[in-house]
């Protein structure tokens, strides 16, 4: 199936899992079946975006924070994830700590 981004799509019917043939991939949703707690979610934060942030102005600054963290106008970001060593938009590669055993990062 094509899939056209931002494209209004028909509704899906859900019926009760006793009305599906059994030969039809199915999805079972069940609300009293919980496997884990959502506690929100969140985006990775690069070095890259870092240094475009640091560039703009503080009033550029509170708007980028405003459309990451506000639920009303913004992503709603519970979380942020930096990465460990260089990624690829980092500067350049780098690492914590290059000495090999060094659990303690000393």
């Amino acid at each position: 199936v094509k899939r056209e981004r931002l494209t209004s799509l028909q509704p899906v019917r859900l019926i009760p899992a006793t009305e599906v043939p059994s030969e039809v991939d199915t999805v079972l949703v069940s609300p009293s079946v919980k496997h884990q707690v959502f506690l929100g979610f969140g985006g990775a934060f690069t070095e890259s975006a870092a240094e475009v942030f640091a560039m703009a102005t503080p009033k550029q600054q509170a708007r980028i924070i405003d459309a990451y963290f506000l639920e009303e106008f913004g992503l709603g970001y519970q979380f942020g994830r930096v990465h460990m060593n260089s990624c690829d938009f980092s500067r350049g590669n780098w690492s914590c700590c290059d000495t090999p055993g060094d659990t303690k990062l000393e």
